[in-house]
């Protein structure tokens, strides 16, 4: 029944893919970009093992670039925690060790990745890739956008974390008598000193989506024409006969079961 789907099946995906920031919607894509042809333009073979080797490639600068990233969080995560405030105030802790927990597995994934990525551009591994997605895309839990996403969404659970701890810290520091004391008046002049950064905060916010959505703006999706869902997608590489790799998708295939949806799409 449509109603037991939804509670079974529908709600868990879209929070387990929440969790993940829907990253792996961003991966998807981009595999899909190498073996698929935009509107129906034929893919000469040699065209597709460059779009393959410049997806391993950006890849792996992504992963380097998270790496980088991941050790200079690391680095204000250890340097907020050494204040007495912060291992004092249970919030502002947990949270500050919490980012330090994503930003290690993040750091774990990135290396890892890196290392078994960098023989991925031959076109043998090409072929295995495609029929990986093929098997393993129906398992929603667990496939290979899932799996490439690991890095990027530890990577900004611990900003996220990060993030919560420094507004948790700029909140409850000086609510203390001895703190207020050298505050100008009392605790509505802390306050007054809060208002600042918290609002500087909300507009890089702001200033955040404004980005990507202009970002976003200048995407090549309007060029494919996305399946409604990943679970039934089969990417088939045959590189044997000297044409363009096919992108073959299930004639049957029901209304949208899987994590890219109309509205994402």
């Amino acid at each position: 029944m449509p109603s037991i789907e939804l509670f079974t099946r529908t709600i868990p995906r879209e929070v387990y893919v929440t969790l993940l920031l829907r990253i792996p919607s961003v991966y998807f894509r981009s595999v899909f970009k190498v073996f698929a042809s935009p509107r129906g333009e034929m893919k000469d073979p040699s065209e597709f093992l460059n779009l393959w080797k410049a997806f391993v490639d950006r890849s792996v600068g992504h992963w380097q670039t998270f790496t980088i990233v991941t050790v200079l969080v690391l680095q204000a995560i250890i340097a907020l925690i050494q204040i007495p405030d912060v291992s004092e105030h249970p919030v502002t802790r947990t949270a500050a060790l919490l980012s330090m927990v994503s930003a290690l597995w993040s750091i774990v994934y990135t290396c890892l990745y890196i290392m078994r990525f960098g023989t991925m551009s031959l076109g043998n591994n090409a072929e295995r890739w495609a029929k990986e997605s093929r098997t393993s895309s129906k398992n929603i839990i667990w496939n290979a956008w899932v799996m490439l996403s690991m890095p990027a969404a530890w990577l900004a659970w611990s900003l996220i974390f990060f993030f919560v701890a420094i507004i948790s810290y700029i909140c409850t520091t000086g609510t203390s008598t001895e703190t207020i004391s050298k505050l100008p008046g009392s605790d509505r002049g802390a306050w007054g000193l809060r208002i600042p950064v918290i609002t500087l905060f909300a507009l890089g916010v702001i200033y955040f989506v404004l980005v990507i959505r202009t970002l976003n703006s200048f995407s090549d999706d309007d060029m494919y024409t996305f399946p409604r869902s990943w679970t039934r997608v089969e990417f088939e590489v045959d590189r044997t006969e000297k044409r363009p790799p096919p992108f073959s998708m299930p004639s049957d295939i029901p209304g949208p079961s899987g994590w890219l949806s109309d509205t994402e799409i």
